[in-house]
């Protein structure tokens, strides 16, 4: 596993982004999405012309210890979710986007084919996957639609459940 302990939130997020990253310059229809490492506000919204999927700050929900004398897996939990507005495609593109996410997460196939690279710490990883860094996707939930100040805009959550080394 190369994510470190220490650091274990942010080298997740920063795996996930780098994946989501990967797929959105280069997979279609991912290409026509832009992906941001953190909850978009409106001004950044109002910059992109396009689809922005966002992930959350991951979350640790339970910490107890569950091992026979080694570490312990931890469990996170991340939000990953798609922001548009009707003239970035309305709710259908925001389907298809939520849709492409919990196909690409649970599917195994088509999760461990992505490959990326990352930086974590001082190491860096050429064409890895996030398997290989012990990021396993347990579950998908949702999704849940959020809270939006403007009628014409669409904001949804999945939230990816995630097992690490």
């Amino acid at each position: 596993m190369a994510v470190r302990r220490a650091y274990i939130l942010e080298d997740v997020r920063e795996c996930l982004y780098r994946a989501i990253l990967k797929l959105t310059t280069s997979t279609a229809p991912w290409t026509s999405w832009a992906v941001t490492n953190g909850w978009p506000e409106t001004d950044l919204m109002e910059q992109y012309t396009k689809l922005i999927i966002f992930l959350d700050a991951p979350l640790v929900p339970d910490l107890k210890k569950r091992h026979a004398g080694g570490l312990p897996s931890i469990p996170i939990s991340i939000m990953v979710g798609a922001w548009n507005d009707i003239s970035t495609g309305g709710l259908e593109e925001n389907n298809i986007a939520i849709s492409h996410i919990v196909e690409q997460f649970l599917n195994p196939k088509t999760l461990n084919q992505i490959t990326f690279n990352v930086t974590l710490g001082s190491t860096t990883y050429t064409a890895t996957t996030l398997i290989a860094q012990g990021i396993r996707i347990s579950n998908v939930f949702g999704p849940r639609n959020l809270d939006k100040p403007d009628s014409k805009e669409y904001r949804r959550e999945l939230e990816l459940v995630i097992n690490t080394n």
